[in-house]
């Protein structure tokens, strides 16, 4: 496929001249910081997760050299006006979450000449919700373990003193020629008026009305979707509870946690001798870590978990240290796993699975439901189905033409996260992004230069925001130096168990910790891992006041059983 040739060699000849001596982090203005080595002891491991830099294993971009081509989509923003007549280069950002919010953020910061002087860069964050949500702590929110201001802050709390407009509201369509994004209302309310200020401002278009934003670079950060089983009724995929406990849900949104977390509040009404059966779709991060958090939730005496995973092992992608203790824990709590299996009927009230070997006969399912007859199939009585199998890229990342895609529907991007086909004014991070990087030693353009494929975790999107940051400021920066090259650093991998269980395996396997001290360690890294100073701040005292009250209702628990006991 041709691609484009894009002019990054103008930036990359002002780099400074310690850029090509190795290794190089991404400190305020470029600065450097070295990373902790090897780790020998559980503190030295914990501060290494909270300092190190996602920057480090970036090496810096020198020359990115494609093939033009014209983009001849019709333009949808012909009356915008031209960046020309503007002051400031104009940067959207689609989509609010890890890859979009923290790159707006670290070029606002990066674009500011002081601290309190407003960015040089005039920049717009566009997401169709009113809050951000940290993904990794949806199962402590679920669960009751979190509130929403810590796990789902409002972008105009975060954005506050910033710079940063905030525009709420769906994308509907991107213009590569016009260079604008249409951006349409869901009449969302965000509880507050819109705000304008010196600093930054925040607006919420009327319900059903459109506007257009118009840009000089673009960031996309779309992010992906669900893919939910087509033959299933799904009364919660917009979030709202059916009259009946016998229901279908995803688990992918801030609304889907508070709706699951609803369900759990019915559960605990329900008579004591009754059994509620949860079968759980997908063996990924978010399906063992809610089968084992819901497990360990509603007990033995309550509830029974099954976990349905059409791999032949669960948390493929993980080190073995992880899945191990995932396994183990599983096994503890009593959740069921079946592997290999893939599922060809589902609704709110059973889940039909297919073995793929297809080497049984249809056998009797769980608590004595029998399977249909057909080959290979169990029939699993569910009064919930939770689905965490799949998704897909955006819809509009999907519809856009004219840019390099893989088979996924991603877009392909060059080393600088630039799309290839957009003429150098599209970055691509998160979900959205198909990386082009070293994977046989060779020059970018040349056979050793291929696809990168990288998981969907907020570790990548961490990584990315901050090289996508980077390289805006560069291109939009007189004198600034050059761009750098995106290179993955795997710093490790993080699962809740349950309340105060966890499993952590770090630094490309130099240590392995599991147990009451890596949900600690797990739990101060995402603090640390919040978007703002305040917002770390606010989940600090957060999960202090939790662990405070947690402490005292077992002193209470405890006096009162020793009370009971001298009567």
């Amino acid at each position: 496929m041709t691609r484009y040739r894009a002019s990054m060699e103008d930036a990359a000849m002002n780099a400074d001249a310690d850029v090509g001596k190795g290794l190089k982090t991404l400190g305020r203005r470029g600065r450097t910081r070295s990373r902790a080595g090897a780790c020998t002891s559980f503190l030295a491991s914990v501060v290494a997760f909270l300092l190190a830099d996602p920057g480090t294993a970036f090496m810096p971009l020198r020359v990115i050299k494609s093939h033009t081509r014209a983009i001849t989509t019709p333009s949808i923003c012909m009356s915008i006006q031209s960046s020309s007549s503007k002051v400031k280069p104009r940067v959207v950002v689609a989509g609010g979450g890890f890859g979009g919010l923290y790159s707006a953020l670290r070029l606002s910061e990066l674009s500011r000449p002081s601290r309190y002087a407003p960015p040089s860069i005039d920049i717009t964050l566009v997401d169709r919700h009113d809050r951000f949500v940290f993904l990794p702590l949806l199962y402590e929110l679920a669960m009751g373990d979190a509130n929403e201001e810590e796990v789902a802050p409002r972008f105009e709390s975060l954005l506050a003193s910033t710079g940063i407009r905030f525009v709420q509201g769906e994308v509907e369509a991107i213009d590569l020629a016009g260079k604008c994004v249409q951006v349409q209302s869901q009449g969302e309310a965000t509880g507050e008026e819109a705000r304008e200020g010196p600093e930054s401002a925040f607006e919420t278009p009327s319900s059903g009305s459109s506007k257009s934003l118009a840009y000089d670079k673009l960031v996309l950060a779309l992010g992906s979707e669900p893919m939910l089983p087509p033959a299933a009724s799904l009364p919660l995929s917009k979030g709202s509870l059916p009259p009946s406990p016998s229901s279908v849900m995803p688990f992918y949104t801030l609304r889907d946690a508070h709706a699951l977390r609803r369900q759990l509040m019915r559960i605990d009404a329900l008579p004591s001798p009754t059994l509620f059966r949860t079968v759980i779709v997908g063996g990924g991060y978010s399906g063992v870590e809610l089968a084992a958090n819901l497990a360990t939730r509603l007990g033995r005496d309550k509830g029974r978990v099954t976990l349905v995973e059409r791999g032949y092992q669960i948390l493929g992608n993980s080190p073995m240290p992880v899945r191990a203790s995932a396994g183990k824990r599983l096994e503890e709590e009593g959740v069921e796993v079946m592997l290999g299996v893939d599922v060809v009927e589902v609704d709110g009230a059973r889940v039909v699975v297919r073995d793929r070997a297809a080497g049984t006969q249809g056998k009797e399912g769980a608590e004595g439901a029998g399977g249909g007859g057909r080959e290979g199939e169990v029939v699993l009585p569910a009064d919930l189905v939770v689905w965490t199998a799949g998704a897909r890229v955006s819809p509009v990342v999907g519809a856009m033409e004219g840019l390099e895609k893989d088979g996924r529907g991603k877009l392909v991007t060059d080393g600088g996260l630039r799309a290839l086909g957009s003429g150098g004014d599209v970055y691509v991070v998160g979900d959205n992004a198909a990386v082009m990087g070293y994977r046989g030693g060779g020059p970018p353009g040349s056979v050793g230069e291929k696809e990168q494929v990288l998981p969907s975790t907020a570790q990548v999107a961490f990584q990315e925001s901050e090289v996508a940051a980077w390289n805006l400021w560069s291109s939009l920066t007189p004198g600034a130096p050059g761009p750098l090259r995106f290179q993955y650093t795997p710093l490790g991998e993080m699962l809740t168990l349950g309340p105060v269980d966890a499993t952590i395996s770090g630094l490309q396997g130099m240590f392995n910790l599991e147990g009451p001290s890596a949900s600690l360690a797990r739990r101060l890294v995402y603090i640390m891992r919040m978007p703002t100073g305040s917002q770390r701040l606010k989940a600090a005292k957060a999960w202090a006041k939790g662990r405070t009250a947690k402490v005292k209702g077992a002193f209470q628990e405890a006096f009162a059983e020793g009370n009971a006991w001298q009567k």
